[in-house]
Order: C-alpha cells, then sequence, then structure tokens
C-alpha cells in the first residue's frame, strides 16, 4: 500500500465568491501557485473555469 502525507493550512471557505479571496488568501499564506484540484463535475458545469 502506498500513502502519503501533505501539510495542508486548515483554511476552508465555502459560498459565493469566496474564489475571489483566492488571491489576498494566497498572500496572506505567502504562496503564488496554488494546485487546484477539481472533479468532473465541478468541470462540466464550468465551476472550475478560470
Amino acid at each position: 500500500m502506498m500513502g502519503f502525507q501533505a501539510a495542508l493550512p486548515r483554511i476552508l471557505r465555502v459560498g459565493g465568491g469566496v474564489s475571489g479571496e483566492l488571491a489576498p488568501l494566497l498572500a496572506t499564506l505567502g504562496l503564488s501557485r496554488p494546485l487546484i484540484v477539481t472533479d468532473r463535475f465541478l468541470k462540466d458545469g464550468g465551476r472550475a473555469d478560470a
């Protein structure tokens, strides 16, 4: 069995318009190139469009 370890910030934002808060949040965390993972449902519905 292969496993993995991930250190993730424990920040969860839910609701309309929260994607607009991404840039300030990344700056607060000192990050500039996030990895965004989605699924086919969100992709096909256009919700994962950049």
